[in-house]
């Protein structure tokens, strides 16, 4: 498999430049419904389901690590995702690309997605913040990373309202509190960007 990445990924070097710049709505478009797909049919054969989908695709890393070693031809997706975002811009289809993302099935999609909207300029930080409000986005554990992340960066840029608004998310909990109590320290780790 990881020649495949290779492969993929040489292929994708020669020509994303020119397809980003010509097609990125459609680069965009073809990704997320190549990984919707994928996770469709991990369902239909009862891999997975809305709150889960195989540890090969849950666990994908959608960060770049300097040590990453485990390279799989969905990353290959994730960089024609994240570059069809920066060439589409402030444009209104990303924005509704990036949405659209947040909600899928996917947990592949949701992270990559993340992931774009805190490299991207479709949104200002006050609406990043307001994202990440949303109590089920703030409390999913599959992308507690990329929240941590975008909560890291825009924190603190948006106004005490905004930040006030999800550090009382935060000391909220969520409704299964007791299994989720390790966020607790989510709330110090926020304050000291301040």
């Amino acid at each position: 498999m990881i020649g495949d990445y290779y492969t993929a990924n040489h292929a994708w070097g020669l020509i994303s430049k020119e397809i980003t710049s010509q097609y990125a709505a459609e680069v965009l478009y073809f990704v997320q419904k190549t990984i919707e797909e994928v996770h469709h049919q991990y369902v239909e054969m009862g891999q997975a389901s809305d709150e889960k989908e195989p540890w090969s695709m849950s666990m994908l890393a959608v960060e770049d690590r300097e040590k990453e070693y485990s390279k799989e031809p969905f990353h290959v997706l994730v960089q024609a995702f994240l570059q069809a975002v920066q060439a589409l811009g402030e444009k209104e289809g990303a924005r509704f690309s990036l949405k659209r993302g947040l909600s899928s099935k996917s947990i592949l999609l949701r992270k990559i997605a993340l992931r774009a909207i805190r490299e991207s300029d479709c949104f200002n930080d006050n609406e990043k913040i307001a994202l990440i409000c949303d109590k089920s986005l703030t409390w999913y554990m599959q992308c507690k990373e990329q929240v941590f992340l975008l909560a890291k960066e825009a924190f603190s840029k948006v106004s005490p309202e905004m930040q006030n608004q999800l550090l009382d998310i935060i000391e909220e909990g969520p409704s299964d509190y007791r299994k989720k109590k390790h966020f607790l320290g989510v709330r110090f780790f926020l304050e000291s960007q301040i």
